[in-house]
């Protein structure tokens, strides 16, 4: 990696010999420090959306135009959200096509409320235009897996199907195997946090496999469902979780309505009064070049009056209206 600007040496060389404890050059909610850093080719570049809930938030087509005009303007080589996008129905066409204009290059991940209205996974995969509910492409010299963590036949706890199957894990090695690029896995849930029947499986599968070269074929795994901005690395691999587009859902004790949403919008979307809204869209830009370098440009917003705090809830930091900028080696 190499740093043009003379001013930041000492700042980079600090960076370097401080102890952090994600191994993060950098991870901050406003840094410049992407803008002095040279990539290696070969380098790729996609926008990355999630938990838009469009079935449920006010204006989910407007957060849509402002993410693919952005990722258009950036010349991004695909897009994709990572679920928790819009039930397969007609009134959600207008969205859906917003999301499409990047044709082909525009991929998706099932969540586990995209079938909330009780649709079968054919339909929704139709319906997103996805060759399978998990299923692997190639980009710029990197490889790319979208994974399934709804598989109903290998859960047996209540609640959504947070699982992945034996036939999927043996899949995900076999796709692994068949290629020598650098790979990045795209799922809804979390590999740290969620999908107990198999993280620790899947975790283990991704960190066995190696380069020619003898480093990890895996640098990185990307993730929505928890409304929140976290990174973890684990066994040399990044775990990439993504905040939500749109809003932090707080539930049926903390029903509210929020200031300037007028009173029809509440018949057409009921459930947005049990969810706090962020004023603006949040999405990420990523670039990863040759050497593995994780470039991520996040955005910030505020909440929606009332937020959160207005209605007695005490969040996290990582769950706050924001994704961070990082940049992860």
């Amino acid at each position: 990696m190499v740093f043009h600007s003379a001013k930041n040496n000492f700042f980079i060389l600090f960076l370097f010999l401080s102890v952090f404890r994600y191994d993060v050059i950098s991870q901050t909610t406003d840094t410049s420090e992407s803008k002095n850093l040279t990539l290696r080719q070969p380098v790729v570049t996609f926008g990355i959306c999630t938990d838009v809930h469009q079935d449920i938030i006010h204006n989910g087509e407007k957060r849509m135009r402002i993410f693919v005009d952005d990722m258009k303007s950036k010349k991004a080589d695909f897009i994709i959200q990572l679920g928790d996008f819009c039930y397969p129905e007609k009134d959600n066409d207008v969205f859906m096509s917003i999301f499409r204009e990047f044709g082909e290059k525009a991929y998706s991940v099932i969540g586990n409320h995209d079938r909330d209205n009780g649709v079968s996974k054919e339909k929704l995969i139709a319906y997103y235009k996805m060759p399978a509910a998990y299923y692997s492409f190639d980009r710029n010299g990197f490889h790319f897996i979208v994974m399934d963590g709804n598989e109903e036949d290998a859960f047996a706890g209540d609640g959504y199907p947070q699982a992945i199957s034996e036939r999927q894990t043996r899949w995900l090695e076999e796709d692994l195997r068949s290629t020598d690029k650098k790979t990045i896995i795209f799922i809804h849930q979390s590999l740290v946090y969620n999908l107990e029947n198999y993280r620790e499986k899947v975790q283990k599968i991704l960190s066995s496999q190696k380069l020619t070269d003898g480093n990890k074929k895996v640098i990185a795994c990307f993730n929505g469902h928890r409304h929140s901005d976290e990174a973890d690395k684990i066994d040399g691999i990044w775990y990439i979780t993504i905040n939500s587009m749109s809003d932090i859902w707080v539930g049926e004790k903390h029903e509210h309505k929020t200031k300037g949403i007028p009173e029809q919008i509440y018949k057409k979307n009921p459930d947005l009064k049990y969810a706090c809204p962020f004023t603006d869209p949040l999405y990420a830009c990523v670039t990863v070049d040759a050497e593995g370098t994780i470039v991520i440009k996040g955005k910030k917003s505020t909440w929606m009056s009332p937020s959160p705090e207005d209605l007695g809830i005490d969040l996290s930091e990582n769950r706050r209206p924001i994704i961070s900028d990082r940049i992860l080696k």
